[in-house]
């Protein structure tokens, strides 16, 4: 079956790539060659996320099918890595090309609290609640993103939600035993679930969070179920309603001590 999919796949990609570059640039018929494709079989072999990986890593309209297809074929040689690894990794160290040295760590950062986030989500955000909830720039959440579209569904819709294409990916950011190329990417839950309690926190306390009469009715004590699904929508948007129902979770998954005086004990209070 994996056999079947990667030889489709791959014509697929060969077909697309030709019908939008010039002739002097065309993949030939035979590629990538059986070689190649068996090598590919044998790294997916059995998982079918693998080979989808592969093949949306390989068809990624933002890269040239050669390259990327070489950038994979690398990761099979190196050392003693796992499926997961030689399967992702190819994908994130994408991020990191041509990005000057001193810059690298403020990247995988930035890459550890937007993916960190997505990836330990109580419940999937859209790209625009989503930076709304962590308080930076939309255009830095969609820079992050664009080219993580093999591991993530990332709907071209800004007010649909974000999605993980498959559990390992989760997985294999939050492992804590990888090589150290590995180890730049990996997501410690604990910290980014305290991360997200403090963005949580903020927003709820802030000049678009909480409010008294929140949706506007000019009645005190009006039942939950006279209010209407959209009056709510419209006066608390997603981002809010996500920090409202979650904030809890996430400081419990991020083993936080809670004591007087604190910025959850001040929340509280106030």
């Amino acid at each position: 079956d994996i056999s079947v999919y990667l030889d489709g796949e791959f014509k697929r990609i060969r077909d697309e790539h030709n019908r939008s570059w010039p002739a002097d640039q065309f993949l030939p018929s035979d590629w990538p060659g059986g070689q190649v494709l068996d090598m590919l079989i044998q790294l997916a072999t059995p998982l079918f996320i693998v080979a989808a990986t592969i093949s949306r890593f390989v068809g990624d309209i933002g890269g040239d099918p050669r390259t990327q297809l070489a950038t994979v074929l690398k990761y099979q040689t190196t050392g003693q890595m796992s499926q997961l690894g030689r399967t992702y990794l190819p994908v994130l160290t994408q991020l990191l090309v041509n990005v000057e040295e001193p810059q690298k760590e403020t990247r995988c950062r930035e890459f550890r609290e937007i993916v960190g986030s997505i990836v330990l989500l109580a419940n999937p955000l859209s790209t625009s609640s989503l930076a709304k909830l962590l308080h930076i720039e939309k255009r830095d959440v969609d820079g992050q993103l664009r080219r993580l579209h093999s591991v993530l569904w990332v709907p071209s819709d800004p007010n649909a939600p974000v999605h993980l294409l498959h559990l390992s990916f989760r997985e294999f950011l939050v492992e804590k035993s990888h090589s150290a190329l590995g180890r730049q990417f990996t997501i410690n839950e604990s910290i980014s679930h305290r991360y997200l309690t403090d963005k949580c926190l903020a927003l709820l306390q802030s000049s678009e969070g909480l409010r008294k009469d929140i949706c506007q009715l000019g009645r005190p004590g009006a039942l939950r179920s006279e209010i209407d699904d959209a009056t709510i929508h419209a006066c608390i948007p997603q981002y809010l309603q996500y920090a409202c129902r979650y904030w809890v979770y996430h400081i419990q998954n991020g083993g936080r001590k809670l004591s007087d005086g604190d910025d959850v004990d001040h929340f509280l209070r106030q």
